[in-house]
């Protein structure tokens, strides 16, 4: 049996025994816990790796992800990880690929319009960014645009 075939097949088995799957997987809850623990745990250093590449892949996710994490414990307050502010610096440059200011695409960088400190809210919020290059930035810190 093909991959494809098999996988329809599967789609097909799963929409028919809805009933019985649900039924099997609350008896054996415990059991199917456990073999996941097992698996888990034998295959530690291929789970890590797999959650390296994906981190990689997706740091808009992830700023998604701890932008909940802060807000949920609300935890805005305290320190934001660096891994966390530079994928929300790349979600800025992405969405505008030059400086807002002079129109340079050379050395940007995401610029947080309203205070990190004064308004840790806002912190991660891709709006409160705009992209600017390394001199019109440092120009704006200098003219008191934080």
């Amino acid at each position: 049996m093909s991959k494809k075939n098999r996988s329809e097949y599967l789609k097909a088995y799963r929409a028919a025994n809805k009933d019985k799957i649900k039924e099997y997987n609350a008896v054996n809850k415990d059991k199917k816990l456990a073999q996941a623990k097992s698996w888990k745990k034998a295959n530690a250093d291929k789970v890590a790796q797999d959650n390296k590449v994906w981190r990689k892949a997706n740091p808009d996710k992830i700023a998604q992800i701890k932008k909940r994490y802060f807000l949920k414990l609300n935890l805005v307050n305290s320190k934001i990880s660096q891994r966390t502010l530079t994928a929300w610096a790349e979600q800025v440059k992405e969405r505008t690929p030059f400086c807002e200011w002079c129109y340079s695409e050379d050395n940007l960088e995401a610029h947080h319009i309203m205070p990190k400190a004064k308004y840790p809210q806002y912190a991660l919020d891709i709006n409160n960014g705009r992209t600017m290059c390394q001199n019109c930035h440092m120009n704006c810190h200098l003219q008191g645009g934080y």
